[in-house]
């Protein structure tokens, strides 16, 4: 590789190290949007943390990635917590997994390797049934009495009757996506609307109302975001 450098020999194939291979990955990543760049930048960090900056793709092999696989969900979490597992979530180490087999498949398209040894790896059951809880409508109430912030309010009350995800979709809604003749409201949708899906109309409900209103009503003119 140094002698390459110098033009001395002609660089060989695969001999780029994962620091070297994903610092140039990631700057061809100029079409995605921020979150999923942090996204892919923890996936990749995990990779360099379990394999070494110096590792070269080639040297790579299905065997080591599925240990990688089954480091993720035992001993992957960087931010190790007193009394918590030390592996990522089941869900966590999936999505994780499914940006390094992106970068080994755009690294294969690109002839820096001749098979992406991620291809097959044994993907970890997504099953976080565990963590998922109801929260009835008494305690959200209660929550929204408490805080005297009406953007809070109004937040709390999308959460729990409309089922935005936060952050990305209230922080994204505009006053024109309010329709108050038919109580309305356009919902952008920043995860989908790669999909085709920018945004959803919904129903405004009566416990969301009240709280809409009184925002708009102290809203600063000109105000743009909700």
């Amino acid at each position: 590789s140094k002698l390459a450098k110098c033009g001395l020999v002609e660089s060989v194939v695969g001999s780029s190290g994962l620091s070297e291979a994903v610092k140039a990955y990631l700057e061809k990543q100029v079409h995605i949007k921020p979150a999923s760049r942090c996204a892919t930048e923890h996936a990749l960090r995990s990779l360099l943390e379990y394999f070494g900056g110096s590792k070269r793709l080639t040297e790579i092999t299905p065997g080591e990635a599925d240990d990688f696989a089954r480091w993720l969900i035992t001993a992957g979490r960087r931010r190790k917590r007193c009394g918590a597992p030390a592996g990522l979530r089941p869900a966590t180490a999936l999505k994780r997994l499914e940006r390094v087999q992106a970068f080994f498949r755009d690294a294969q398209r690109r002839g820096l390797i001749t098979k992406n040894p991620f291809e097959d790896v044994k993907r970890p059951r997504d099953n976080d049934t565990d963590r998922q809880a109801y929260v009835p409508v008494e305690v959200v109430e209660r929550l929204i009495d408490a805080t005297p912030d009406l953007e809070w309010k109004l937040l709390l009350a999308m959460a729990r009757y409309l089922g935005v995800r936060v952050p990305s979709e209230p922080f994204s809604m505009t006053w024109d996506c309010v329709d108050w003749a038919n109580s309305t409201l356009r919902i952008p949708s920043p995860k989908t609307e790669v999909h085709g899906k920018a945004y959803r109309v919904v129903a405004i409900p009566p416990p969301v109302m009240p709280h809409l209103e009184r925002l708009f009503e102290v809203a600063p003119p000109g105000s743009v975001y909700i």
